[in-house]
């Protein structure tokens, strides 16, 4: 449920503007519902994110450096004015 919800946040941030609005509404919600109605989320067939942290070659890095260093990037990817 929280796949077809995020689905369709992310479809309508990427089509705002470009959509109408009329149009844009039903189809987020057509994605999401497909995505819900599909039901496609289990964890028996892969591999779960504690299971490739710990393969990592990170996995014995400082903790708080790899936050600061996330959240630094990701302050640099909203400020900056253009894509490049």
């Amino acid at each position: 449920m929280i796949t077809a919800m995020l689905a369709m946040a992310v479809l309508g941030a990427l089509f705002w503007g470009r959509v109408p609005l009329p149009v844009l509404v039903p189809l987020c919600a057509a994605a999401g519902g497909v995505l819900a109605w599909l039901n496609r989320h289990g964890h028996s067939q892969y591999l779960t994110i504690d299971v490739y942290a710990q393969m990592s070659r990170l996995n014995t890095a400082n903790a708080a450096l790899k936050g600061a260093t996330a959240l630094a990037l990701m302050l640099l990817c909203v400020t900056a004015r253009t894509p490049y």
